[in-house]
């Protein structure tokens, strides 16, 4: 478990309670204070002893403070300086903003800014941070968020699961000391950042309300190891900006990304700006309509429409109220076809670059399968040092070559190999168009509609799964209608559970997405298991 440190000195403020509220709000604040899965379970305990009918008990979790002391902080305003421990055991600082229109009772949303470079050995000195403030300080009043800054490092990039774990932690803290309105968190970045926010889309979308991605590419999500499967994507809210003279994800090549996403059903707003490299200048420009953006995006917490596949089932396997449990072939499934692009083959030299070699010249990590590097025979640890006879400083000036080249040319190669320079050349050999996402294992994949009473479900490689029914979706105690690959519907009645709803919302820190029962399904095997 993830633990927060909170460098600041606060005032509590103590929410209004009835004095016959006492037995309730005590069992409750045991309850987030638990740590462990036995005091968890002891803690939900003492809650259902108390025997609340179901509305009773969502109205109280929805009002009460998710901080164990049932306070919420009151901090003066300006940034602060926080720590956060990985589950690699790294202690890492981030950035936390309070806007001076922030107070207890003012319920604010989130917006996190995540950096972009995170494939370094170190996390951005204190100098970095603090630069990043002014991208969204001035707004952070007029849209009533808290502004978070967390760092990353090559081992615990955006799309790693210790960086991914420490957003998530921090959320959670700052959840547990503000009075956040959770349907209004917002997970933004820049380059890395960027693509690290399209991977929370496809992989853990359920606690954000939209996600900015400022010249990044929905493709670097593959460096997780997990395939992207954009049906993820469907109805989540994505606005994305690229630079068409970006050297690393230009426009055009960008858009037809773009376009798969909206396919799959996403709502894409996609600004271009023809003459922006790779860097965030345009901002200038973008920042009032990111500004209107952010104000009308507001997350639905039990959305009617959904759908996850993922090669890796279990509890983690969730868009909201839909749970992949199990995977195999079913004896009837539904023809959910793939979202695939065919991307044309990419003029490049094929090398993986060392980021933290200072030069002069570029270290080379690996040349990669069937590339001109790889052909050429260039190796691990060689250090490149000229090209075509220009001196090459550093990977700019690689870069600069490169960008003469066209397919069939050659290009002449010096490096340092130990103790010895070699010369090497390399062709550009045009290969065959591929698929723009990799593809391994045997995925499934869920797709729900809720509409009133009746969900209707569409699956593909999955034997089991869950639906939680949402406090506000679904009505207790009402029959429910499933349908599932187009059978016959299926009549269920099921029954308030307010051990799961407390489980929930201990999980989830979401005062907002509370469940008050479940839909297990399992579908028949072909295999007759």
């Amino acid at each position: 478990m993830h633990r927060l440190c909170l460098a600041l000195l606060v005032a509590a403020v103590t929410l209004p309670a009835r004095a016959d509220d006492a037995a309730l709000k005590a069992a409750l604040a045991t309850l987030r204070a638990a740590k462990t899965d036995d005091e968890r379970t002891k803690a939900i305990d003492g809650v259902t002893a108390l025997g609340l009918a179901p509305d009773a008990l969502a109205q109280a979790l929805a009002a009460a403070p998710l901080a164990a002391s049932g306070t919420y902080f009151n901090v003066e305003a300006g940034w602060q300086i926080m720590r956060v421990d990985g589950s690699d055991g790294v202690n890492r600082p981030w950035h936390l903003y309070v806007p001076a229109s922030y107070a207890p009772g003012t319920p604010h949303g989130v917006l996190f800014q995540l950096h972009g470079g995170v494939s370094q050995p170190d996390v951005p000195d204190e100098e970095r941070l603090t630069g990043m403030h002014d991208t969204w300080e001035r707004e952070a009043a007029g849209l009533k968020v808290l502004i978070a800054i967390p760092t990353a490092d090559d081992d615990s990039e955006w799309w790693d699961p210790v960086g991914m774990g420490n957003i998530l932690s921090i959320l959670g803290a700052i959840k547990a000391a503000y009075d956040i309105d959770p349907n209004r968190v917002h997970l933004s970045g820049f380059s890395d950042g960027a693509s690290g926010s399209l991977h929370f889309a496809l992989h853990h979308a359920t606690p954000f309300a939209s996600f900015v991605a400022l010249s990044g590419h929905i493709a670097v999500s593959q460096a997780s190891g997990k395939p992207v499967y954009l049906h993820n994507l469907l109805g989540k809210s994505l606005y994305v900006v690229n630079g068409g003279k970006d050297q690393l994800y230009p426009a055009d090549t960008v858009a037809p990304f773009v376009q798969a996403m909206k396919q799959a059903g996403a709502n894409v707003t996609n600004q271009v700006h023809p003459d922006a490299g790779h860097d965030p200048g345009y901002l200038a420009v973008e920042m009032p309509r990111l500004v209107e953006y952010l104000k009308a995006t507001v997350r639905a917490p039990h959305p009617e429409r959904l759908a996850f596949e993922t090669i890796e089932p279990g509890p983690a396997a969730r868009n909201h109220w839909i749970v992949v449990d199990k995977l195999g072939f079913p004896l009837e499934q539904s023809d959910l076809p793939d979202i695939n692009l065919l991307v044309p083959p990419k003029l490049q030299l094929g090398i993986g670059v060392d980021q933290a070699f200072a030069g002069p010249g570029v270290k080379i990590t690996g040349a990669a399968d069937g590339t001109a590097a790889q052909r050429a025979g260039l190796r691990k640890d060689d250090v490149l040092t000229r090209a075509d006879g220009r001196e090459i400083a550093n990977l700019e000036a690689l870069r600069a070559v490169l960008a003469t080249k066209k397919w069939d040319d050659t290009i002449d190669l010096v490096i340092q190999r130990g103790t010895e320079k070699v010369e090497l050349k390399a062709t550009f050999t045009k290969g065959l168009p591929r698929n723009a996402f990799d593809r391994k294992g045997s995925p499934g994949r869920v797709e729900a509609h809720r509409e009133g009473q009746r969900i209707t479900v569409r699956t593909r490689g999955v034997l089991a799964f869950t639906l939680l029914l949402g406090v506000g979706a679904f009505e207790v105690g009402k029959p429910i209608e499933l349908v599932v690959n187009g059978k016959a519907p299926e009549t269920i009645t099921p029954t308030f559970d307010a051990r799961l709803m407390l489980d929930r919302y201990a999980q989830d820190q979401d005062r907002a997405m509370l469940y008050w029962g479940a839909i297990a399904k399992n579908l028949a095997s072909a295999s007759g298991d």
